[in-house]
């Protein structure tokens, strides 16, 4: 045995907990080694005065506390009871309004269409060919240096209707 192994287990030999290999392994290491007889030496002494010591007694209110706080944390960490039962209920509740909300909702209906008319085509292609100015719109709406741009003062109402 090393001086680590000793350190190791020399609470236990003082405490009387060590099997008998293990005593004798200990005290034929504690013969040879004088560092490690002195710490066994004072471990013992140490033993000694709190053995000394008189022991402490518990009141009966923190017993009575102690025992209420114990009872406490049983039923607060046992699965027996039914405090799992909410969370879940809540979760179950939520996605069945869900499910329903969502059947309740009106479905666009299919209806079938002929082919589109050859009109339909070239408005589809003129949408497409503005795509791009359409693309720069974000750009140009968010570009700081035209917020530095005098604005032009609004235009003259037309004056062709005789209404106005």
């Amino acid at each position: 045995m090393d001086c680590r192994e000793i350190g190791e287990r020399l609470m236990d030999w003082v405490a009387g907990r060590l099997d008998a290999p293990g005593w004798q392994q200990l005290q034929r290491h504690l013969a040879q080694c004088p560092g490690c007889s002195r710490s066994a030496a004072e471990m013992r002494a140490l033993w000694q005065l709190l053995d000394e010591l008189p022991a402490a007694e518990a009141s009966a209110a923190f017993s009575a506390r102690l025992l209420q706080r114990w009872e406490q944390e049983r039923a607060r960490r046992s699965f027996t009871g039914l405090a799992w039962l909410r969370p879940v209920a809540a979760i179950a509740a939520t996605v069945l309004l869900a499910i329903w909300v969502g059947l309740r909702l009106p479905r666009p209906s299919i209806v079938a269409t002929g082919p589109s008319p050859a009109g339909a085509a070239s408005e589809d292609f003129l949408v497409v060919k503005d795509l791009a100015v359409l693309e720069e719109y974000d750009v140009l709406v968010n570009f700081e240096p035209l917020s530095v741009l005098p604005v032009a003062p609004p235009a003259a109402p037309d004056r062709m209707h005789p209404n106005d």
